[in-house]
């Protein structure tokens, strides 16, 4: 191998292991929450778990029903979170749905006197991370931090080719591997039903 060919190989090696360690921690998550989404009903994400409270609001607040200070009310006073998924205004009630992940809050508020139900359902640590897996109500923080990983994944698979092909003993090895991974995914996906 030359000069020039070594010192390719040499940046591409560090570059593969930056993209890898810096991707780690990601990949580690979406391990783990990946298992946790595929068997939801053995991890018990398919039935959170469920709490209903009482609450007010001032009445002129809830005759308004202006989203944003509503919605802010809701966040200060009661200590709720998450993003404000739906609003629904009618002539008797409000209807507020906040979720975060692992957890969704429907508040139901008198339009009359501001007298809210507020129904907490809580899905536990793996909840969270299946939401996050999915980038499910995370905001757009998270929903880039997935896609940077995306992209570290992305330029750690292609630099180990490069360094797969650059060793010559562990080219067959390689290939069989690869082949074999590729047939499973396919093999699976041709037997289902």
């Amino acid at each position: 191998m030359g000069t020039a060919n070594r010192k390719i190989v040499s940046i591409t090696r560090i570059l593969h292991v930056i993209c890898s360690m810096l991707a780690a921690g990601m990949l580690c998550l979406f391990a783990v929450s990946g298992i946790a989404m595929v068997h939801e009903e053995s991890f018990g994400l398919d039935s959170p778990e469920s709490k209903t409270t009482e609450a007010a609001i001032p009445a002129d607040l809830a005759k308004s029903a202006e989203r944003e200070e509503v919605v802010a009310h809701l966040r200060g006073t009661l200590g709720l979170a998450g993003e404000a998924e739906a609003f629904e205004v009618e002539d008797e009630s409000i209807r507020v749905l906040l979720s975060r992940p692992g957890r969704r809050v429907e508040v139901s508020i008198s339009r009359a006197d501001g007298k809210a139900e507020v129904l907490v359902e809580r899905g536990g640590l793996l909840a969270v991370l299946a939401d996050l897996h999915r980038g499910k109500h995370a905001g757009e923080f998270w929903r880039r931090l997935i896609d940077a990983a995306g992209a570290c994944l992305l330029l750690a698979w292609l630099t180990g080719i490069v360094l797969w092909l650059a060793t010559p003993s562990r080219r067959l090895l390689g290939l069989a591997a690869a082949v074999v991974g590729l047939a499973l995914a396919v093999g699976a996906w041709l037997l289902m039903p």
